[in-house]
């Protein structure tokens, strides 16, 4: 796969596991929501995945989701809704698995 074609692949990814998670944990009524300007910060994941890639998979899954974190919380000025505005931490857990994810999908294996 292809370094654009995996961040095709990362931004879409995400913001699907944003509206399931959403969905889940959110909304009473079963529709979950992403925003698109969450893409870019999505489709950077190839490049923390290859920088890396020869560490032990916890250290790995902390260091995504402090990206994770770090993305949200630039990104977070451009909400407007007060759930947005809500300290991130209590996603923290979500984002290690979707970094795990990636780090699966862009490396071809656990």
């Amino acid at each position: 796969m292809t370094f654009w074609l995996q961040c095709l692949v990362s931004a879409l990814l995400g913001l699907g596991a944003e509206v399931v998670f959403t969905a889940a944990t959110e909304r009473s009524d079963g529709w979950g929501y992403s925003r698109l300007q969450y893409a870019p910060a999505y489709a950077t994941a190839p490049l923390v995945v290859l920088a890396v890639a020869g560490w032990p998979l916890p250290a790995r899954l902390a260091l995504y989701a402090a990206v994770f974190l770090v993305c949200d919380q630039i990104l977070r000025p451009l909400q407007t809704t007060a759930h947005a505005r809500a300290w991130a931490l209590a996603y923290m857990p979500a984002w290690m698995l979707l970094g795990w994810v990636y780090d699966a999908v862009l490396r071809g294996g656990p």
